[in-house]
């Protein structure tokens, strides 16, 4: 009787050790489907973000290549001004070589006018680009 007692006791005992372990092995269950849910969350989270990323990555490189067309236009539109004042610069002196000989071109003409009335009179110091201060013949350039 003895013997019943200890095992008894002993079952009473493994059947609590059992309790114990099920129940331990029920919260580990638990707290590994809850992790499981939390690894789960962190895991869309994560793959969210990557996708946030990948998509401001490819707006950044838009933005990039934006960019660098807009350089390349101004480049481009600089490099036509500056043929364009090469060329304008051009016209400026051939429009002023023209007024010149336009200019002695009429002033011969009109030196001849008066030289018919005036054969003595001695015009070559009179010119459109001299001045006459106090009766005498000033070149400004001069």
């Amino acid at each position: 009787m003895g013997d019943l007692k200890v095992l008894n006791l002993q079952k009473v005992v493994l059947e609590k050790q059992k309790g114990e372990v099920v129940a331990a092995q029920r919260k580990a269950e638990e707290d590994l489907k809850s992790d499981g849910v939390e690894l789960e969350d962190l895991r869309k989270e994560k793959d969210g973000e990557i996708e946030r990323l990948k998509h401001r990555e490819e707006e950044m490189a838009s933005e990039v290549e934006r960019l660098r067309g807009l350089v390349a236009e101004e480049r481009l539109q600089a490099d036509l001004s500056m043929v364009s004042v090469s060329k304008l610069q051009k016209q400026c002196e051939e429009l002023t070589e023209d007024a010149k000989a336009a200019i002695s071109m009429t002033e011969g003409a009109l030196k001849a006018q008066p030289a018919i009335l005036a054969l003595n009179f001695d015009f070559s110091q009179i010119s459109f680009f001299k001045d006459i201060v106090d009766g005498k013949v000033i070149d400004p350039s001069d």
